[in-house]
């Protein structure tokens, strides 16, 4: 990484993409640390959160008798009902897990009626020109997305808003909310903080907003529902991405371009295409086998919250499957695309901060100056490596032999 003082090389803009390497068998790119951040066999469980887990106890959750299902049109509710069906025969939660889930459920069909009322009695202008950043998880995407966010060139999503969209709450008890939400997530899973950082102010990535039609990868990661992985094989995005327009919609660009950022992109560009025709691309690309044990810790962390069952070879064999298939279908796509991706390589990006969000700019049809390099660099000074801890793992929890992975 450069010095503050050393002059910023020019590098090329955007590039030709190249074809994500997708190895058969993951490597362990350094020796498996001592004490993982996620103990498959140990995981935390504070007082409290034994405490939570003994008030509830597992059950299925039925949609007919929950407030404002009825407004979920008949495609929304038959994809709800499925997953509800395969959380309770296969997810094994526990009294905490099937809290959060209950909990989760709730909100979201309060958000989406929300959502539909203020779309009834109100125009909202359509998005223009979006950016979005893609790649599998643990590819730099957060530290890019908060690089480019710092400068205030674009409008990105704040976490307080990703909550409760369409409420007309005041944003002080909003960010209040979100502030809780961040401390409750911190407090029963200390390791996701050195996973994934959060902010109340952003930026926020859009994961919580593509769960409103309840067809997201999102779920296989959060439980052990094999059968709901099928069906995301051929289910259909497209209502998920309107849905995310009109969130987007219904919060405002406030003059800037949107810049967006989820893994769950990557598996939907055919959809974004559609719902969001002259939207453009960020592709961030790393090697698959330094990758893999790193997302897999990370299903492990959701997953040691809501449920007492971990297996981490399942976990491994489901991790491999979809994050295979979901960067098969986007290089097929993005290749056809050429013209609104620029492709980013980890390392590149890793070695010259500055120049990639220089790059970045240039694609955007703008240009990096030095306010906003300035800006820049304050953020990188204060995103440095392992601020909350290092997020360790061990390989052979999710593959334990090379044969198998």
């Amino acid at each position: 990484m450069r010095t503050k003082n050393q002059p910023r090389p020019i590098g090329p803009g955007p590039q030709k993409i190249k074809p994500v390497t997708l190895e058969t068998t993951p490597a362990n790119p350094s020796p498996a640390p001592e004490a993982p951040t996620i103990d498959l066999r140990n995981p935390h469980r504070s007082l409290s959160y034994r405490l939570v887990r003994s008030l509830k106890k597992p059950r299925l959750i039925e949609l007919d008798r929950l407030k404002y299902a009825e407004h979920l049109d008949p495609a929304m509710q038959q994809d709800c009902e499925f997953l509800l069906r395969c959380v309770h025969e296969t997810a094994r939660l526990n009294g905490f897990g099937q809290g959060v889930f209950e909990q989760f459920v709730k909100e979201t069909l309060l958000n989406n009626y929300q959502i539909k009322r203020r779309l009834e009695h109100s125009s909202f202008p359509a998005i223009k020109a979006p950016i979005f950043i893609l790649g599998m998880p643990r590819t730099g995407s957060t530290y890019l997305f908060n690089l480019l966010g710092a400068t205030g060139n674009f409008r990105t999503l704040r976490n307080w808003e990703t909550h409760k969209v369409a409420s007309k709450r005041p944003v002080l008890v909003k960010r209040i909310q979100a502030l809780a939400q961040i401390k409750f997530t911190h407090h029963f899973a200390p390791s996701m903080r050195t996973i994934h950082e959060q902010r109340v102010e952003g930026p926020e990535e859009c994961t919580k907003m593509l769960l409103g039609r309840f067809v997201s990868q999102m779920f296989p990661a959060l439980f052990h529902i094999p059968a709901y992985n099928e069906f995301l094989e051929t289910a259909n995005y497209l209502p998920t991405y309107q849905h995310f327009h009109n969130q987007l919609q219904i919060l405002g660009d406030h003059g800037k371009q949107w810049l967006l950022k989820s893994p769950l992109h990557t598996q939907s560009i055919d959809s974004i295409l559609k719902v969001f025709p002259d939207a453009r691309f960020i592709h961030l690309q790393r090697n698959f086998s330094e990758v893999l044990g790193s997302i897999c810790s990370l299903c492990a962390a959701f997953r040691c919250l809501t449920s007492d069952h971990l297996n981490g070879q399942d976990i491994g064999r489901q991790v491999k499957k979809y994050i295979v298939r979901d960067n098969a279908r986007a290089d097929a796509i993005l290749r056809t695309h050429q013209n609104r991706v620029l492709s980013v390589r980890y390392r590149e990006f890793l070695n010259d901060p500055v120049e990639t969000a220089a790059s970045i700019f240039r694609f955007a049809g703008t240009a990096l100056t030095a306010p906003l390099e300035k800006k820049l660099q304050h953020e990188m000074d204060i995103s440095v490596p392992n601020k909350f801890g290092k997020h360790s793992y061990c390989l052979a929890d999710y593959f334990p032999s090379p044969t198998k992975a």
